[in-house]
């Protein structure tokens, strides 16, 4: 696989306020506060970094905010291609972590970028990814005024080739799936929408991506959260369970798993081992109490524990 490039349109200051427990209708006191890098595209170009391997970060930033994203990720080593305007400014997410590991997110949808500052991304995108390069393509892009704003940059894309990584819901991942994407990752609420029904078990995790084989989509990943992951691939179906852990912060676990899945295929690792490897990368990012990044010591000891294996042939 060649140079990974991730785009976030919608990247944030992560505001992490940890408490005992949140409680409604009454004062509830922070214990301590942390603040991170906001955005999928942003975390899944920041986890490579941690494994070792290079990327692109795309995106949209503005104000004060937007400056933080854009600062975090060279100190973090990733190579950032940001358009920066001071007029505007990026959003602010708030993660309410209790001491059980429960989570709230509380994000904020974010200004909606100009057009001239679309477009000068598109034209850096243009100018520097090159042909058979990996797109991923993912995040919050509720401040877009255009819910097709990804199939507009494949369009412009079209004649790179490109290796495309999907990782939305709803509207976006149903439109951009005629393209067809390289690999999507979605997770249990997003195919059931995009199926059109509720999934419960990893049974019907199987048959909806089953289903999904009349798309030339070459991988569909499934994050089943506490229940791991389904994998689907021309060669098959694999589950991987993942070890029991105690839980920190359960916020950018799909972005850890998907950079642990993209470093796999990159290494061209047999799937069985990429697949543990991802699901013991976000293993290891739950039992951190930030939103992005892991301890690499730890994601190889977890991935010793991590269950893998072909459930259904091709």
């Amino acid at each position: 696989m060649k140079m990974i490039n991730t785009l976030t349109l919608n990247p944030a200051v992560d505001k992490i306020l940890h408490l005992e427990a949140l409680q409604k209708n009454t004062t509830n006191r922070v214990l301590r506060t942390d603040t991170a890098v906001g955005g999928k595209g942003t975390h899944v170009s920041m986890n490579l970094r941690l494994m070792g391997r290079a990327s692109r970060a795309f995106g949209l930033a503005g104000g004060a905010g937007g400056r933080y994203v854009i600062d975090s990720l060279t100190r973090w080593g990733v190579e950032p291609h940001f358009i920066y305007n001071p007029g505007w400014e990026s959003r602010t997410n708030y993660l309410l972590v209790e001491e059980d590991g429960q989570c709230t997110l509380i994000a904020e949808k974010g200004e909606s970028p100009p057009e001239k500052d679309i477009a000068a991304l598109i034209k850096k995108m243009e100018s520097l990814i090159g042909p058979g390069e990996t797109l991923v393509l993912s995040g919050d892009i509720s401040n877009c005024p255009d819910p097709l704003i990804y199939n507009r940059m494949l369009a412009a894309l079209r004649e790179k080739e490109l290796k495309v990584v999907l990782d939305a819901g709803g509207e976006t991942l149903r439109e951009a799936l005629a393209w067809p994407p390289y690999l999507i990752k979605p997770n249990l609420d997003e195919l059931s929408a995009l199926l059109g029904r509720t999934l419960r078990s990893v049974d019907d995790v199987v048959e909806a991506v089953q289903e999904l084989s009349r798309y030339q989509i070459e991988i569909i990943a499934v994050t089943l959260g506490s229940a791991g992951a389904v994998l689907r691939t021309e060669a098959g179906i694999y589950q991987a369970t993942p070890p029991a852990i105690k839980v920190k912060n359960t916020i950018g676990c799909g972005d850890s798993f998907l950079a642990g899945l993209l470093h796999g295929l990159a290494e061209s690792w047999p799937l069985e081992r990429a697949l543990q490897w991802a699901t013991a990368v976000s293993a290891a990012s739950a039992e951190s109490a930030l939103s992005v990044g892991f301890e690499a010591g730890r994601a190889e000891a977890l991935m010793q524990h991590v269950k893998a294996k072909k459930i259904l042939g091709a």
